[in-house]
C-alpha cells in the first residue's frame, strides 16, 4: 500500500491500527518518492534474547589465563620502579 504524506498525517492513527492488525507495510511518499515506510515491528522479542543459545563455552571462562607472575603490579617490580622514576624527577627539580 502507497499513500502520500499528507494523506498519512491525516489519517496517522487509523493507519497504524491497520498495520497492526494486517500486518501490511504502508509506503508513504512526498511528490511521488518514497521517504518512509511504516511497517509491523520485525520481532517482538528484545535483540538480545534473539542471541540465546547461539553462543558455545570452549574451555574454562573462570580461572585467569595469565598467572599473578605475569603480572608486575603482583609482584611488586612495577612499584619499585614507579617510586625510582619519582625520586628521579624530584632530584632533576632541584
Amino acid at each position: 500500500m502507497t499513500i502520500t504524506a499528507s494523506e498519512f498525517k491525516a489519517k496517522c492513527l487509523s493507519l497504524m491500527e491497520h498495520v497492526r492488525k494486517s500486518g501490511e507495510s504502508i509506503s508513504i511518499t512526498k511528490r511521488g518518492v518514497e521517504v518512509a515506510c511504516l511497517g509491523p515491528p520485525k520481532s517482538k522479542e528484545k535483540p538480545w534474547q534473539r542471541l540465546k543459545g547461539s553462543a558455545q563455552v570452549l574451555g574454562d571462562i573462570v580461572s585467569p589465563l595469565l598467572g599473578d607472575e605475569d603480572f608486575d603490579a603482583f609482584t611488586g617490580h612495577e612499584l619499585k620502579h614507579r617510586a625510582k622514576a619519582k625520586r628521579l624527577r624530584q632530584k632533576r627539580r632541584r
